[in-house]
């Protein structure tokens, strides 16, 4: 297992968090608190059985707090003011600002997987002690970013002139700092997010799927030697 296998339920949530509080009701604070713990508890019990990955992931933890905690208190839903800082409860302080980029400022090309999750939490929205410095968090993200696995580097990528047109024109709606290439950044993010998310989500309707299917014929081989029954009776 790797760290983004164990780590990626609590990224999920914070990309859709936004969305739920536009779609119906909005969730109560037990309900939004409740989750997250879920999700965390889940996360810490995954990497018991693997040091490695357990100080890894360890390593990261702090990031993953402080990036749902951003994301919920600086979001238009209507209990955000109260919601229970889980910096606080988990660790005791409230440095998440500056203690993070003081964290990926340390990390060496050995910490592939730190510096991939890095990339996730600030492109998801932490921003921290660079909240009114869009230059220098832009810069943090680019320098995880070419230091993935796999860059998509300015030479060799191109996306198609619509693509393009869609990316500036979304950034222009967001902020006038939201550079192309911040857009293009965030924009691989998010895919990367949504491919997971759609590849659980179509595994679960597959299997889903087979289980109404195998029920359905069962009930047919059911149906078919009832009618056998009858007929050897008649």
């Amino acid at each position: 297992m790797h760290l983004r296998d164990v780590i990626v339920d609590l990224f999920l949530f914070v990309a859709t968090f936004k969305e739920r509080l536009e779609q119906g009701t909005p969730p109560s604070l037990e309900e939004v608190y409740q989750e997250v713990r879920t999700i965390f508890g889940t996360m810490d019990q995954q990497v018991l059985a693997d040091s490695v990955l357990k100080s890894r992931y360890d390593r990261i933890r702090f990031g993953l707090v402080a990036l749902v905690d951003e994301v919920i208190v600086t979001s238009t839903w209507q209990h955000a003011p109260q919601w229970p800082v889980l910096e606080m409860e988990f660790y005791g302080t409230k440095v998440a600002g500056n203690k993070f980029y003081d964290f990926i400022a340390e990390l060496t090309a050995a910490d592939k997987e730190l510096i991939e999750a890095s990339f996730y939490i600030l492109a998801l929205g932490f921003r921290g002690a660079y909240v009114f410095d869009e230059s220098r968090w832009e810069q943090t993200i680019t320098i995880l970013y070419q230091q993935l696995p796999n860059p998509i580097g300015q030479e060799n990528f191109k996306l198609s002139p619509e693509a393009y047109h869609v990316i500036k024109k979304k950034a222009q709606r967001l902020d006038p700092l939201f550079s192309l290439g911040r857009s293009v950044i965030i924009f691989m993010a998010t895919l990367f997010l949504l491919a997971i998310f759609y590849q659980v989500v179509w595994s679960s309707i597959v299997s889903e799927i087979k289980d109404k299917s195998e029920q359905a014929k069962s009930q047919v081989q059911d149906e078919d030697l009832r009618e056998s029954l009858k007929e050897t009776d008649l």
